[in-house]
């Protein structure tokens, strides 16, 4: 973990400057390429397939646009909640509130000290990838992958900073959950309950990072 920080207010990402963001990112693409295309898989094509196309789109707007958007990520995100039965835009609805959300609990945890390192994130990709490989599925993922000219294994370490974000906010929820459940720590919700007390936590983490730039 890094040493706790103020958090920098010019790093805060609310819902207004994530769709300005998509917003500019889908203009450029509109005139430089038809990167993309609402059908990219079949009906018929099974979720491991559905996920390599996803994957192979989103590789393809990122070459389009400049490194640092946050639009390719946010298009994949879209499809996946797609891919889970809700219409398209309910699915952009989902996406942009999971990025700030996620935003939210990993700045707030950086703030804390909560920021997992090279090393340990390395290890745990490694383990989590470990994990994946002795599953029955895993065969049929690299299967799918490898028919969209893609390797798993490396879609899976170039999305490291997803993972160490995930890693740093699952550390944080880790601790406040220990601290509460064996009476470490004062529950400032009031509630007393590891999960609720969370849940309670996550809501005021987030609407504090939304009014951080109001």
């Amino acid at each position: 973990m890094t040493k706790p920080g103020a958090l920098n207010r010019k790093t805060v990402i609310t819902d207004i400057v994530i769709i300005a963001a998509i917003a500019a990112a889908v203009f450029v693409l509109s005139i430089r390429t038809r990167a993309v295309d609402d059908v990219i898989y079949s009906k018929d094509d099974i979720v491991h397939t559905k996920m390599a196309k996803i994957e192979k789109q989103k590789n393809s707007i990122e070459k389009a646009l400049e490194t640092g958007s946050i639009f390719p990520e946010y298009y994949a995100g879209v499809k996946e909640y797609e891919l889970s039965g809700n219409s398209p835009k309910q699915a952009e609805k989902e996406e942009i509130a999971s990025i700030t959300e996620n935003e939210a609990l990993y700045r707030y945890a950086l703030d804390k000290g909560y920021r997992v390192s090279d090393k340990e994130l390395k290890e745990r990709m490694q383990k989590e990838l470990k994990d994946m490989e002795s599953t029955e599925e895993y065969a049929d993922i690299q299967a799918a992958y490898k028919k969209e000219g893609l390797s798993f294994k490396n879609e899976f370490w170039d999305d490291r900073e997803k993972y160490r974000k995930r890693y740093s906010v699952d550390d944080q929820y880790e601790a406040r959950t220990e601290e509460i459940t064996f009476g470490k720590r004062n529950s400032e919700t009031g509630e007393r309950n590891p999960d609720e007390n969370w849940k309670l936590f996550r809501t005021t983490v987030i609407n504090k990072y939304k009014n951080a730039r109001r």
